[in-house]
């Protein structure tokens, strides 16, 4: 996409963006005409701040090897967009090929599930544009910055004949990174469907609203999983504890009623000899075995 037709895709879906200065012309040395979709990453930062926006398109990481642009677009958490560079920019790193070939063909299973990445073995900045939603990644995006994310990657999607399945995370193209977040791509994707399905024009976008409290549902249900798992591990332990205590005291059991019949075979023992004349009753009785409180001892 040109300068012109990314503000025109923008306008034509409603997105409300601020171009920063230079990104008409800005973008990493290399390939970037075989693109094949978009990239939605978290900065991990809760920053708002003009120096962040900076950073972003312009510093880098360059200590690191790792220059600016860093996505092409930014997303508040107000819901402003922010375009920063209309050419390459690095943001995607190696990542996936297998991914990369699912995001091509538009036909893998993406409603239902997140794609799992194969090996790093293809350069994603060639083939995605990307966008850095602001914020830490730590919770879901706020409503207002996942509302025009899902507009950006509709404006995209829109331009090029894409379907919803042509936008992934950045962890669905590499196992490095865990990216956007607590969003579930597959949930991005089934919503960015359904604006696609009404257009720029129609009135069944998602509303902000809707769709926070749906992540929100989602977020209590993992919560709950998480919760029900550690219980049966729990109970699991309290049971294992419970047998092993239950064996315990059968030995000790076993040990003591050995130990009371030996003691009985003494004093048997003991009254035959008592009975017998008395030169045989002087022989000496077996000396009984004091009790052992050790299952384990063999003295």
């Amino acid at each position: 996409m040109t300068a012109d037709q990314t503000v025109a895709a923008l306008r034509k879906w409603g997105v409300k963006f601020r171009e920063y200065p230079g990104w008409r012309t800005r973008g990493r040395p290399g390939a970037f005409g075989d693109v094949r979709g978009v990239m939605v990453h978290h900065t991990g930062s809760n920053s708002q701040s003009d120096d962040y926006l900076n950073f972003l398109f312009v510093r880098g990481r360059a200590e690191e090897g790792i220059p600016g642009p860093l996505c092409n677009v930014s997303t508040d958490m107000d819901g402003d967009l922010h375009v920063g560079a209309v050419g390459r920019a690095n943001h995607a790193g190696r990542g996936s090929q297998t991914t990369l070939s699912r995001v091509t063909a538009q036909n893998y299973a993406g409603y239902a599930s997140e794609l799992r990445p194969g090996a790093d073995n293809v350069d994603g900045n060639a083939h995605y544009y990307g966008n850095e939603v602001r914020y830490d990644g730590a919770r879901a995006m706020t409503a207002a910055a996942y509302r025009t994310a899902l507009l950006h990657a509709a404006a995209v999607c829109d331009f090029h004949g894409w379907n919803a399945l042509a936008v992934i995370g950045h962890r669905e193209h590499t196992r490095r990174k865990t990216d956007p977040g607590r969003n579930p791509m597959n949930k991005f994707r089934t919503d960015l469907a359904a604006v696609l399905r009404a257009g720029p024009d129609g009135d069944d976008m998602a509303n902000a609203d809707e769709v926070l409290a749906e992540l929100r549902k989602f977020q209590t249900a993992e919560a709950q999983r998480y919760a029900d798992l550690a219980n049966r591990v729990q109970a699991l332990t309290d049971q294992e504890e419970g047998r092993y205590a239950d064996l315990q005291r059968r030995v000790q059991g076993l040990v003591n009623q050995e130990a009371g019949r030996y003691e009985d075979y003494v004093r048997r023992f003991n009254a035959i000899l008592a009975a017998l004349p008395n030169g045989a009753s002087q022989q000496t009785a077996p000396e009984a075995v004091p009790e052992s409180d050790d299952p384990s001892s063999t003295s």
